[in-house]
């Protein structure tokens, strides 16, 4: 064996080596891809329930912002209007983040379909749309655009649940 077959083997097992390591590194990311947009799940998911925590706060001042059909919100007190729309703004950032996540790739197509059929369900309510007509200029134009053109998705929104059950209970926003 001469020392150019020497260097062939050589050559070989490099580039076997190289091959095993391109193999183990992709392996590497796809794991942390995974676990990536497991937090990411789980972060979004305990946001969005200390947001609902938050409508405990004053659950019928919510009640009363999503069933409003008055345009400029004049059927609700001043600490009604004021806390209906933070957390509706709260909420709509939010639902904005996980668009934006979605639109980047971060967001898997499977939790995104589950999270807009709940988006659109909030955001086909009466006092959504004329609290969103208001505040439209404070969400990036693609989400604008995506809720202009969403339809209601086919579940009872809240505001039909409220209005089918006395006394108006918010267990069913989730």
């Amino acid at each position: 064996m001469t020392l150019q077959d020497l260097a062939n083997y050589g050559d070989i097992f490099g580039a076997v080596g190289v091959i095993a390591s391109l193999v183990y590194v992709g392996w590497q990311i796809r794991a942390n891809t995974k676990a990536a947009r497991l937090r990411m799940h789980e972060q979004v998911t305990q946001t969005y329930m200390s947001f609902l925590g938050s409508i405990l706060v004053d659950p019928g001042a919510f009640a009363a912002g999503f069933k409003s059909e008055d345009p400029d919100f004049g059927d609700l007190g001043d600490d009604q209007q004021v806390f209906f729309f933070a957390t509706m703004l709260g909420f709509f950032k939010h639902f904005e983040m996980m668009y934006v996540q979605c639109a980047q790739g971060v967001m898997d197509e499977q939790t995104w379909n589950a999270w807009s059929t709940h988006i659109r369900m909030q955001f086909h309510q009466p006092g959504a749309q004329n609290w969103q007509n208001l505040r439209k200029a404070t969400f990036i134009p693609a989400f604008r655009e995506y809720l202009d053109n969403s339809t209601p998705p086919e579940m009872k929104k809240f505001v039909d649940l409220l209005e089918s059950r006395s006394g108006g209970s918010l267990l069913y926003l989730a």
